[in-house]
């Protein structure tokens, strides 16, 4: 993944922070709302449907946890099974997260997996996929996203920051898809990351 220093993110770091703490709350309360009936559901991610996303959002809640923890990860993200129970994972998870920020920053490199990357790549990373696989989970709920516009506006800046012209339509990122220059943040956020903000299940 390409990696670009978010120059235009000027919120205090305690105010980024509490932005990711905000949004990670909102996407727990998000995870808590779905109902089995949901789990088979489409999403607009196309890799998964509404289970596997949850698979997806908790798997990499808990890597990313011991990421900022410093923590061995002692298990294969690729093959990691929650299976269940999917709200109270990710919200434990999401308080290790906050708290490792916290105590530790985030201007110092950290071990992902395997890999040496720098913790602001990793913050950004973390404000970019809980925002949009928050937003594509609701959409497959029927849902709106929970998101404030300022979550939106430091999301798609995290964004711009990790998404390199070189990476779309590798695989890794979808083409972005063309929103009008005043459409609401969350919009512009998720056109950016790929997904087109009018899709409906």
């Amino acid at each position: 993944m390409a990696y670009r220093r978010a120059m235009d993110i000027t919120l205090a770091p305690d105010d980024t922070l509490t932005t990711l703490e905000s949004m990670l709350t909102r996407t727990t309360a998000l995870m808590e709302s779905v109902q089995p009936a949901d789990l088979a559901a489409p999403t607009p991610c196309t890799d998964f449907d509404v289970e596997q996303l949850l698979e997806h959002m908790t798997t990499w809640a808990q890597v990313f946890d011991s990421t900022v923890n410093d923590r061995p990860l002692d298990f294969d993200p690729m093959t990691h099974v929650v299976g269940g129970d999917y709200a109270r994972v990710f919200a434990t998870a999401s308080d290790g997260i906050v708290a490792g920020l916290r105590d530790g920053g985030w201007d110092r490199m950290m071990t992902m997996t395997a890999s040496p990357i720098p913790g602001e790549m990793v913050l950004n990373m973390l404000l970019m996929e809980y925002l949009a696989h928050g937003w594509d989970l609701a959409r497959a709920m029927g849902v709106a996203a929970p998101y404030t516009e300022q979550e939106a506006i430091v999301a798609l800046r995290a964004a711009q920051a990790i998404i390199a012209p070189e990476y779309r339509g590798t695989g890794m990122f979808d083409d972005e898809v063309h929103v009008a220059a005043d459409a609401p943040a969350l919009n512009r956020c998720m056109a950016f990351v790929g997904r087109d903000p009018a899709w409906r299940a």
